[in-house]
């Protein structure tokens, strides 16, 4: 029950990092920002959380200028099944522990 729970914690912290990669490619939901970057729907996607492949939505990028799909960095680090994102796992620590962790440079968590 405890790895389930922390599994939904885990795709909850993946959501948000996709969130927040997209807000800062093209902006907030609604703002009009003038930039060539545009939402552009959603795509089923999944990501390696441990040695567990988890079925999540994938925000869509879409480059009007240049006519091409723009892929999200942080989903391509999370389609890796060999190494666990130290990223998520940090961040899904830090949300249920009393002190807060760090990431080194070399993915470690300190």
């Amino acid at each position: 029950a405890l790895i389930q729970l922390l599994l939904l914690l885990g795709l909850e912290a993946v959501k948000e990092m996709l969130l927040r990669e997209l807000e800062e490619l093209v902006g907030k939901r609604y703002e009009r920002t003038g930039k060539e970057l545009k939402r552009w729907g959603k795509n089923p996607g999944s990501v390696y959380l441990g040695n567990q492949k988890e079925a999540v939505d994938i925000p869509r990028i879409r480059d009007t200028v240049e006519n091409e799909e723009v892929r999200l960095s942080s989903y391509e680090s999370l389609q890796n099944p060999s190494v666990i994102d130290q990223r998520v796992l940090a961040t899904l620590i830090n949300g249920i522990s009393c002190r807060p962790l760090s990431v080194m440079e070399n993915g470690q968590i300190i």
